[in-house]
């Protein structure tokens, strides 16, 4: 049975939106199968050190094999999720319905105002969302513009009767999935709004300060997150360290991914902790 959705995502609407993932991995071809037969991705093609996953015939996880790569402390920069975006209420229900069928432990289910979101962590202990957005006309705004989210308790019950009630599906990524946003650990909230502000001309739509920060593109709740809860003062990444290796962004407007680069000096950058990011077309 065919998993295709049209669903137009909100967060790939925006001019600068997150096209993919590249994950280190001790053990490539584990995490990648976790990736598969867990969390229901596709794969999409696979090589000697890179695995790609991801729906509809698109790859936006990459795994690449780093078998002596050095796992990074709980408290180093890196990776806090990668945030796995479905089209709609009841595919979300049918992917939890179906994942949590295989015994894998959560660690939380919130209601974000904006979204609902699932939360766990893969095999190699790098953190995954897995959510949907409510229409953005529901969404509400703070009184300085910004959006407002907050983290209630998710109605799991009825994200899953939804899932049961409406259309049909087989409980992976629907092909219309994506990734809706990544999430960092940085050492200092302050110095990763002003770093992605000029950088990338990102937009801060909401600061939980001191500890985080989120920013989007084009009016997206958020496309990049940033916090400080277990690596506050962190300095930069080790080279090749297991876990994030790279986020590539797909920057639809031709002058503005020139403009970017340019201040760049080139099409890839870091962050202040290593943090690698790509930009494409």
């Amino acid at each position: 049975m065919s998993r295709r959705m049209s669903t137009t995502l909100e967060s790939h609407k925006a001019p600068i939106h997150i096209a993919a993932v590249t994950l280190r991995a001790r053990d490539m071809g584990a995490l990648a199968a976790f990736y598969e037969e867990k969390l229901g991705l596709d794969r999409i093609a696979a090589s000697a050190s890179r695995i790609s996953l991801g729906s509809g015939g698109e790859a936006y996880l990459h795994i690449d094999a780093a078998p002596n790569g050095a796992p990074e402390p709980e408290r180093a920069a890196g990776l806090f999720h990668t945030a796995f975006l479905l089209p709609d209420r009841a595919s979300l229900g049918r992917w939890f319905l179906r994942t949590h069928g295989f015994g894998i432990a959560f660690d939380g289910a919130s209601d974000h105002a904006v979204s609902e979101a699932f939360y766990l962590n893969d095999p190699e202990g790098n953190g995954i969302e897995v959510y949907i957005d409510r229409p953005r006309a529901q969404w509400r705004y703070e009184a300085d513009g910004g959006v407002h989210m907050t983290t209630a308790r998710m109605d799991v019950n009825a994200v899953v009767a939804e899932g049961q009630a409406k259309g049909a599906g087989d409980g992976r990524m629907p092909d219309g999935s994506r990734i809706g946003h990544v999430h960092l650990k940085v050492g200092d909230a302050a110095e990763a709004e002003r770093f992605y502000a000029a950088a990338l001309g990102l937009d801060v739509t909401h600061r939980r300060a001191p500890d985080a920060v989120f920013l989007s593109s084009g009016g997206y709740h958020h496309h990049i997150a940033a916090n400080t809860w277990m690596s506050r003062g962190a300095g930069r990444r080790a080279d090749g360290a297991l876990g994030l290796a790279e986020v590539t962004l797909a920057v639809t407007d031709a002058g503005l991914r020139e403009s970017i680069a340019a201040k760049a000096g080139g099409g890839t950058l870091a962050d202040p902790w290593g943090n690698k990011l790509v930009l494409q077309g």
